[in-house]
């Protein structure tokens, strides 16, 4: 199975799937003088990108047909931004990626194999079913790997400074923050009200904190709640 921006290849053309190679990601070292130490470094690793290569069969004979068919596959891998990419055995998750190697047009015998190509540029899985819990109740994450996450508050009442405290780190915002749909994105690192930004209510001290591996408890302040939504991932 190989589903691209929510459509699967078979729903594109008549392709039966031989081979899925997935790469592991790329490892990027980058190292730093440290100044106070004469000749030491800090070496530093950070994950690159991976790399999906996918061979398939168009289940055709026909030249013109099979031209068709092709076209309509490149149409289907044009997206220029990085979009969902299942695949088997990872079906429980998707990595956002593009194409960035199209199949040969070819219109020579229908069992010749050809090959398309995904990069995803961050290289961890994301699952496809978020966790939902309300805000204050422990948030258990089993991925090292830190889930994308929001919080969602519907507001009946204005708010004075609500705030969210996890560990150390702490959000908040300086009120009254009104009535509607309150909407923290972490990973976007946006505050909106009613779709509406308010990132000029946070205060000078807040960050955009993380759920870590393990047990996580969210501390609340001014009337801040709401849900927590999170997306596990994993290399």
């Amino acid at each position: 199975m190989v589903e691209f921006n929510g459509v699967a290849l078979e729903d594109v053309a008549p392709a039966r799937v031989v081979d899925i190679a997935v790469a592991a990601p790329e490892v990027q070292v980058t190292s730093q003088s440290q100044p106070l130490l004469d000749g030491a470094r800090f070496i530093r690793r950070v994950r690159g990108v991976r790399t999906v290569a996918v061979s398939f069969v168009l289940m055709e004979a026909d030249p013109l047909r099979r031209r068709q068919l092709l076209e309509a596959v490149t149409a289907w891998l044009s997206p220029a931004e990085p979009v969902p990419l299942r695949h088997t055995p990872e079906e429980n998750g998707h990595l956002m990626a593009v194409c960035t190697q199209y199949p040969d047009a070819s219109t020579r015998q229908f069992w010749e194999v050809l090959t398309m190509a995904f990069t995803a540029f961050d290289p961890a899985y994301i699952s496809c079913s978020p966790t939902i819990r309300p805000v204050t109740d422990p948030a258990m994450v089993v991925h090292g790997e830190p889930p994308r996450m929001r919080i969602e508050q519907d507001i009946t009442a204005p708010l004075a400074a609500p705030g969210w405290t996890l560990g150390t780190a702490h959000l908040r915002l300086q009120g009254p923050v009104g009535v509607g749909k309150l909407v923290i994105d972490f990973d976007r690192q946006t505050v909106e009200l009613n779709g509406q930004s308010i990132l000029n209510q946070l205060t000078m001290d807040s960050t955009f904190f993380t759920l870590r591996q393990g047990v996580n408890q969210i501390a609340v302040e001014g009337g801040a709640g709401g849900t927590l939504i999170w997306w596990e991932r994993w290399i």
